[in-house]
């Protein structure tokens, strides 16, 4: 793979290398080598420091004194830190689309929903497909959104919610089911507005989601 846009090379190495520890390529604790990603890349060693220092904001690497970079560790204790810290987050976001959207945009946020539930509804849906769904979705949430800050703390957290949701998509029991239920009630909580109903969902879909990748990490 050979990475040539200049402007933005430090990003598309961190998505490369994030993309490889959210799907559990690289294990936590793995070291990640600035000269092998370099030169499987192409591109120079000061470029991939600093898609390691983008990585580390994103909770993917822990950069360690004379160890360099390695895979952030992740277990049920890091999950439940997250799903504390995340949720009332999320929370606000989702309402202040509700009360920012036009008609234009909901029905651009009703496509993406519906995309995604037609993915999670598959015999053997792909991961990597329903989380970039997730992610347009997102997308089309902060166009909407009028705070800068909110959303610049949740681009830091993404990457990090697409690993954790990564391992609840391997406990397949009910999810498709759930997650269309959810993510239905959650537009028409959005198309009424209706801020209190917003939280309630998602407080109730997100500790769903916390105790099944904890179920899947007590298991393991």
């Amino acid at each position: 793979m050979n990475f040539r846009a200049a402007e933005s090379l430090a990003e598309q190495i961190a998505q490369h290398v994030g993309q490889q520890i959210i799907c559990g390529k690289l294990s936590p604790q793995a070291r990640v080598q600035e000269q092998k990603i370099a030169q499987e890349l192409t591109v120079s060693r000061g470029s991939v420091r600093e898609a390691l220092l983008i990585l580390a904001r994103r909770h993917l690497v822990d950069i360690l004194p004379r160890r360099g970079a390695v895979v952030s560790q992740l277990t049920a204790y890091h999950v439940e830190c997250v799903h504390d810290v995340y949720v009332p987050l999320i929370t606000l976001f989702v309402q202040r689309v509700a009360v920012l959207a036009s008609e234009s945009d909901l029905n651009l946020i009703a496509g993406e929903i519906q995309s995604i539930s037609k993915m999670i509804a598959r015999n053997n849906p792909r991961p990597d497909e329903i989380i970039r769904g997730f992610e347009k979705l997102a997308w089309i949430g902060s166009r909407v959104n009028d705070n800068i800050y909110l959303h610049e703390i949740l681009e830091d957290f993404h990457a990090l919610i697409a690993r954790i949701g990564y391992l609840g998509m391997q406990s397949r029991l009910g999810a498709s089911g759930k997650t269309h239920e959810f993510l239905t009630a959650l537009l028409e909580a959005v198309r009424c507005k209706n801020e209190a109903a917003v939280a309630q969902l998602i407080k109730a879909y997100a500790a769903w989601q916390r105790d099944r990748v904890v179920l899947a990490f007590n298991r393991g």
